[in-house]
């Protein structure tokens, strides 16, 4: 039993396109989105990892949900997210696009857990820690060492990736997952947030919440 929540460390490279719509990051940056959803995507048999994209057109709030494969090219100039659990199914409408991202009710097994920290920035005039370097500080001294810290732009999120995809039942449900994830996110004071069907924004894209100032999200450490 206690085998089951040994978590998995990652070390991947790789190489990908960039979009020439934003100012250049380093291609190591770029490179890392296709084989972190590789990685994922490998934990589960039949899962699915949707990629919901949103962008402004205008005045008007747009979003394209897409499915992971090998051969998709994400676009930098939108802010891009991953299902970190994946979907049973994917949902399409008539003409054969995907209606969403998916609910809880939509994940049968879970591969990861995750916490979602924020320090004081532009976007983020409140938060429990004051600034990047006292929220790494309490990160690289947490006894539980994350597969994945990723720079999300304007955050840090952590990622501890399971050995082996744990199964949603009557042994383990979602309250139970949602359960541990909040312990965790607690110890770190990170955001409270414990939603199994939770998106995360995609290492290796850029982030454009702020579109006068864009910044990469990356992986940090594996």
């Amino acid at each position: 039993k206690k085998e089951r929540w040994k978590m998995e460390k990652s070390n991947k490279k790789g190489l990908l396109l960039q979009s020439p719509s934003i100012p250049l990051i380093p291609q190591a940056i770029i490179s890392q989105y296709q084989l972190y959803l590789k990685h994922l995507s490998s934990k589960s048999k039949d899962g699915k990892i949707i990629i919901p994209i949103f962008w402004k057109d205008g005045n008007i709030d747009r979003k394209q949900f897409i499915e992971f494969s090998d051969s998709m090219i994400i676009p930098q100039d939108r802010n891009v997210f991953y299902t970190l659990n994946p979907r049973k199914k994917v949902v399409k409408r008539a003409d054969g696009t995907i209606s969403g991202q998916g609910k809880g009710e939509d994940i049968e097994e879970v591969i990861a857990f995750f916490a979602d920290i924020d320090f004081i920035s532009d976007v983020h005039p409140k938060a429990e820690y004051k600034d990047f370097s006292e929220a790494y500080q309490v990160i690289k001294n947490f006894s539980l060492k994350p597969s994945y810290i990723i720079d999300s732009g304007h955050g840090i999120q952590l990622i501890w990736i399971l050995k082996e995809a744990e199964k949603l039942d009557k042994n383990f449900s979602k309250n139970d997952y949602e359960a541990l994830l909040r312990g965790i996110q607690k110890m770190v004071k990170a955001d409270h947030t414990s939603d199994v069907a939770r998106i995360f924004r995609l290492p290796g894209t850029m982030n454009v919440k702020n579109l006068d100032k864009p910044v990469p999200c990356f992986i940090r450490e594996a």
